[in-house]
């Protein structure tokens, strides 16, 4: 960290906006988990109209290719566009997952988000705001 600046071995999955100095970011969604290979991302950006219904991207699992998995502890900040997703564990397990969803998003699903204590919502007029259970009933 330079300043408040991280500098270091950034990865940039997708992410939101990064300043042409590197010097800031913005937007975008950072995750974290403490075991590895709990999660995998891909470092691409997909978009409708390949995006199935609720943001299914299983047809397209080939076509991405493998995707990298997650090291644990490890900070990652990509996209709503961004191919992302939670794996089985090997073995039970404790973990702790962390998800920050900031602005710019391009879909907002508001029954798999935490509501705003303050009652901010996304702008409507630039993130799709989509109701119904992503992962089923």
């Amino acid at each position: 960290s330079q300043g408040g600046n991280y500098q270091n071995d950034r990865m940039d999955w997708g992410c939101g906006i990064v300043r042409f100095d590197s010097s800031e970011v913005q937007g975008g969604i950072y995750m974290a988990s403490t075991v590895p290979n709990s999660c995998r991302v891909w470092n691409v950006q997909v978009a409708e109209p390949v995006v199935g219904e609720l943001g299914d991207l299983e047809h397209l699992r080939d076509a991405l290719g493998e995707g990298t998995f997650m090291e644990a502890h490890k900070l990652y900040w990509l996209t709503d566009s961004t191919p992302h997703e939670s794996l089985p564990l090997s073995k039970e397990t404790n973990r702790q997952y962390f998800r920050l969803v900031t602005n710019s998003l391009t879909a907002w699903y508001p029954e798999h988000s935490t509501a705003n204590p303050l009652g901010v919502i996304p702008d409507s007029r630039v993130t799709n705001i989509i109701h119904g259970n992503k992962v089923g009933s």
